[in-house]
């Protein structure tokens, strides 16, 4: 889209999965012309990830981090597929990867080679564990990272271990590639002297996020399991009457835990001495919360939710994310949009977290067929 913040910007991606994918995505959210090198015949794994029943269709996995990009097939074990790889990058301005270190360098479309071609490239790489030290060549997938991070057990019990939720580690990564990218970028147009190559780990992108939760553990010794910042930050989750759940947050101001006592009619909380300082609450933590759970479940969550509003006290209904896709402010102000398969199909995708100037999505919603866009003697688009 002319005007958007990456517009001209030809960004090469040559990545699969999640974390160099979802690099690209969030640079063609801002404008960027993504071009995405993918296997012939096989193409992105993401492209068929999730089951065999719909070999013939876009899986959604797919379509949600690959829309708005176009895409090429270049076979870069064989001398025509390098050849055809290293002309793109020759006329790129940045390029992402996300390989083990030392992969492209063994098919001879490394980093040397690419800048070889092209000396003011900004090149990414996003990995698992960086490039270099003990575990640089170990292969790394989004629950291994979480694992030696520590962020998954934050995330679920250690008690009874399993992969719980998003792939944050990989998503992470990923939003920590773009942002090189375009720090890459903006320092090239400045200084000439500006760094051009940048390496994006999972594992320190997880570490990033974990400040606070590795702060305390090496200062005092304790260790944070998946409840202990919701006890930190009163943040609380009730069944109300009609069994649905809500949420609310009560760890400061002081006048929130008073506005919640009003709206549930238990004032007199405020007065027993387990509950009447912030500390006191947090030391009875458990007894609170069964407290606000009785009161909680006498009626319905809409009745709670129009009181907890109306006194301003931070609250949200507790949805599953189909509850999220018709919620009237997601879709009023555009967070969720419509993505094109190749043939024809439809996906909701989320449409990005930045807008500017009054456009919510500067990039196609289409999603790319494998090698459809692009072929090896084209010569590289240019944004715009």
């Amino acid at each position: 889209m002319a005007g958007a913040p990456l517009a001209g910007v030809t960004v090469i991606e040559c990545a699969s999965y999640i974390s160099g994918p979802y690099a690209g995505l969030l640079l063609a959210q801002l404008g960027a012309n993504v071009v995405k090198v993918e296997a012939p015949g096989s193409g992105d794994s993401f492209r068929r990830w999730g089951g065999t029943s719909h070999r013939r269709r876009t899986r959604p996995q797919f379509a949600s981090l690959n829309y708005g990009k176009r895409s090429v097939t270049m076979e870069l074990s064989e001398p025509e597929g390098q050849a055809a790889y290293l002309d793109l990058a020759g006329a790129a301005d940045a390029l992402i990867e996300n390989f083990r270190p030392g992969t492209l360098d063994r098919f001879g479309v490394g980093e040397a080679a690419v800048r070889a071609r092209n000396p003011d490239i900004v090149y990414c790489t996003v990995t698992g564990f960086g490039p270099t030290g003990p575990y640089a060549k170990r292969p790394a997938y989004d629950a291994i990272v979480q694992a030696l991070s520590g962020l998954w057990s934050v995330l679920s019990p250690i008690s009874e271990p399993r992969a719980v939720g998003p792939a944050m580690s990989d998503t992470l990564g990923g939003l920590n590639g773009a942002l090189a990218v375009v720090a890459g970028l903006a320092g090239a147009a400045r200084n000439e002297s500006a760094p051009r190559r940048f390496d994006v780990s999972m594992l320190a992108s997880s570490l990033s996020v974990l400040g606070s939760t590795l702060a305390n553990c090496a200062e005092s010794g304790e260790l944070e399991t998946p409840f202990s910042r919701g006890r930190r930050s009163h943040s609380l989750a009730f069944r109300a009457g009609d069994g649905r759940p809500l949420a609310v947050h009560l760890s400061s101001p002081e006048k929130f835990w008073v506005r919640l006592t009003d709206v549930v009619d238990r004032a007199d909380l405020r007065e027993d001495a387990r509950f009447s300082t912030y500390p006191a609450r947090l030391e009875h933590f458990d007894e609170l919360r069964a407290e606000l759970e009785a009161a909680f479940a006498a009626r319905p969550r809409d009745h709670w939710l129009e009181l907890l509003y109306e006194a301003d006290v931070p609250a949200a209904p507790l949805y599953t994310i189909d509850e999220v896709i018709v919620d009237p402010h997601v879709r009023e102000t555009g967070l969720l949009r419509e993505a094109t398969g190749p043939a024809g199909e439809s996906f909701v995708v989320p449409r990005g977290a930045i807008s500017f100037a009054g456009d919510l999505v500067a990039c196609s919603m289409e999603v790319p067929a494998l090698g459809g866009q692009l072929d090896e003697n084209e010569e590289v688009p240019t944004g715009g």
